[in-house]
């Protein structure tokens, strides 16, 4: 206070008369502006971009709640939204935050505005792309990304007591990528086996596998087999087990997948058919969406967290950035704001997601929405004679400053920001599987290319095939033995009855050719 007094007593006394004649000019001078300016935007059917504090009720309050959407509070149109909107020759034009006049985006009569939410740190979108094309999908991301925050409360909203009693699904598509037979097989299903023989699992938990149809050959033995295009509940009862391993004939993504040939739209895709929507709603309580690279924990029968579950990733590049050259970080925050969405600054959000059904699917569906935009507008593009897609896709250029290959992990974190208050990133998730971390406080082991045990790198190239685990002693309380143990035991197992089988298609051929000899 002693400082501002000390420069007040340095500034020239201006007489009180003086001021307030000073002051009505300039209430006159602003009023006789503020008329011209919106006679002129009335004229020129512009859109009126007006302060925050009047934008939400200036704009056409037809039913006279406030709300010019004619929407409640709990719209982006809230009591104090900073977008407004004027009906200008039945088209709905919106005021966009911060831009010139005409700068908005035109909607069709009838369709809802944007607005600012009521929520704290709910922006508003950023400037609309000029591009057409471009503009309308960005246009649709930005509405879901309205509307489903809206979902996502209504599914937090359903959380009860009884959630940890409900049963679990593991998800996830086979795409038969060199080696993704073995890894479900030897990692995924072996484990999935060894963790559904826990006394204490709280409630059933099923392998629910979509994939192509070409592995219905081999996958058929080791699950059921349902069809898609009947009903998968009334399929999924006729099954008396406990715990089911399900595979279901499912077609590759085409939005991504097929589109920009990204391997992982392939992951989730299969959530939003008609068909299998209900079926995840109705049977189960919680999604773990899964790769096949992983090995289960015995905690995982257990697992009820409060919030969303993710495991930890690594692809957030923190080094210094600029205008010209942002971090991956400052990329990411900045298409949250472009999109009109929340962003808490959790970055390295993992790939698996475990938690309520409703709330992965919610989730699962922004995520899904944003992969093809991203891919097509905010990478280098390759020449279009050669197809659609960024330039460098998997081949690692970029990396770890912005890198096409991990655009599943980038529309994630940005997902998972924008609808949850609250989320947990846990190591518990994808634990390494050449760690000697215990078993007990993991749920899912992620097995990757290193050279020690356990590894991918060892498993494929047969560096295991000799290895004695009675003279190893492997220690089962720790991952990397734990995933050792399963994957070789499956292994050798399922080797000797391929073993049997050709044994026994030789004698049954010899039988055969000495009869016709």
């Amino acid at each position: 206070m002693a400082f501002r007094h000390a420069v007040a007593k340095q500034q020239p006394r201006i007489p009180a008369k003086q001021k307030r004649r000073t002051f009505r000019l300039t209430v006159i001078a602003v009023g006789v502006a503020v008329v011209v300016w919106i006679v002129f935007h009335r004229a020129h059917g512009t859109a009126m971009h007006l302060p925050p504090a009047l934008g939400h009720h200036a704009a056409s309050d037809k039913d006279g709640t406030g709300d010019a959407s004619g929407g409640t509070s709990e719209d982006w149109g809230g009591r104090d939204g900073g977008w407004g909107s004027e009906v200008v020759a039945g088209e709905e034009i919106l005021a966009g935050g911060g831009g010139s006049a005409g700068e908005g985006a035109l909607q069709s009569a009838g369709e809802e505005d944007f607005h600012e939410s009521v929520e704290p740190g709910f922006p508003p979108p950023g400037d609309p792309p000029t591009d057409p094309t471009e503009h309308a999908e960005w246009e649709a991301i930005v509405k879901l990304a309205r509307t489903s925050r809206d979902d996502m409360k209504k599914a937090i909203a359903k959380r009860g007591s009884d959630d940890c009693k409900k049963p679990r699904a593991i998800t996830g598509y086979l795409d038969l990528s060199a080696n993704g037979k073995d890894e479900f097989l030897y990692f995924a299903h072996a484990s999935w086996k060894h963790i559904t023989r826990e006394p204490d699992a709280t409630s059933s938990i099923d392998l629910v596998v979509f994939g192509r149809s070409e592995a219905t050959a081999w996958v058929d033995g080791v699950c059921a087999v349902l069809d898609v295009n009947k009903d998968l509940r009334e399929q999924r009862k006729a099954i008396p087990d406990l715990h089911a391993c399900l595979f279901i004939p499912y077609p590759q993504d085409e939005v991504v997948r097929m589109r920009f040939d990204y391997p992982y739209g392939n992951s989730f895709h299969f959530l939003f058919d008609d068909r299998v929507e209900p079926f995840f709603k109705e049977r189960y309580g919680w999604i773990l969406r899964s790769d096949w690279d992983v090995f289960y924990a015995p905690p995982l029968v257990q697992l009820c967290p409060d919030t969303y579950m993710t495991g930890v990733g690594g692809y957030t590049d923190f080094s210094m950035g600029n205008d010209d050259d942002p971090n991956t970080a400052q990329r990411l925050a900045a298409l949250a704001k472009h999109f009109g969405m929340r962003h808490a600054g959790i970055h390295n959000v993992g790939s698996t997601w475990f938690g309520r059904t409703e709330e992965v699917l919610v989730l699962g569906r922004m995520t899904y929405a944003l992969m093809p935009h991203l891919l097509k507008y905010h990478f280098e593009q390759k020449d279009p004679s050669l197809g659609e897609g960024p330039l460098h896709l998997l081949d690692t250029i970029g990396w770890p400053r912005w890198y096409a290959g991990v655009t599943l992990l980038y529309a994630g974190e940005l997902a998972a920001n924008h609808l949850l208050d609250e989320f947990e990133k846990t190591g518990g998730m994808d634990a390494n599987s050449h760690d000697a971390v215990p078993v007990h406080e993991v749920f899912t082991i992620h097995c990757w290319w290193t050279g020690e045990r356990f590894s991918k790198a060892g498993f494929f190239q047969h560096k295991y095939d000799d290895f004695d685990m009675d003279v190893e002693a492997l220690d089962t309380s720790v991952a990397r033995d734990y995933c050792t143990e399963i994957a070789l035991l499956a292994y050798r197992a399922n080797t000797k009855i391929e073993a049997k089988r050709e044994q026994a298609l030789r004698k049954i051929v010899e039988q055969k050719s000495a009869v016709l000899a």
